[in-house]
């Protein structure tokens, strides 16, 4: 009877650890990585874009990349565009889009934690923070980004890196 009990005991921690997992980590990355999701205005999108300022040939990415409508915008300017996204339902969105409208070879969806993503490559940098990461964030970019990069942020600012333009709480920072 006992060993029954360890049993019992041991597999509802192994159960426990399995809904754990799916529930926190898999399907509420921002409990322990970053934002949760929350699509950008179609008014914010035309800003973003503007203020990027993408040319053809450049390296965009969006770190959160939420259903991916900016790395295809980005794609469909001919730039080569990467989403760094952890939630794997809008991963799946994201790609399924970039499948359907055959621009494979110009975005990718990664599923990565944006604290990792080396961004020293890219020309832009898409953000959509939240205020308790903003600070940690402008250290990342202030010390990763190349000269001359371009950070499109929306809503949230950070905290000592002062934009260089501003419209409806998206900005554009440049690194100097």
């Amino acid at each position: 009877m006992i060993y029954f009990s360890f049993f019992l005991l041991g597999l509802t921690a192994v159960v426990f650890g399995i809904v754990f997992k799916k529930i926190f980590i898999e399907l509420f990355p921002a409990l322990h990585f970053g934002a949760i999701y929350v699509p950008s205005s179609d008014e914010k999108m035309k800003i973003m874009m503007k203020y990027a300022a993408i040319n053809p040939g450049e390296r965009v990415i969006d770190l959160g990349s939420g259903d991916g409508r900016l790395v295809i915008a980005a794609a469909q300017e001919d730039a080569y565009a990467v989403g760094v996204e952890l939630h794997v339902h809008m991963i799946r969105v994201s790609r399924q889009k970039i499948a359907e409208l055959h621009l494979e070879d110009h975005a990718e969806i990664k599923k990565e934690n944006l604290w990792k993503t080396d961004v020293s490559d890219y020309d832009v940098i898409f953000v959509y923070g939240v205020t308790y990461m903003m600070n940690r964030l402008e250290k990342k970019l202030l010390a990763e980004l190349k000269k001359g990069a371009r950070v499109v942020s929306n809503n949230y600012q950070f905290p000592h890196w002062k934009p260089v333009k501003e419209k409806g709480n998206v900005r554009l920072y440049i690194k100097n």
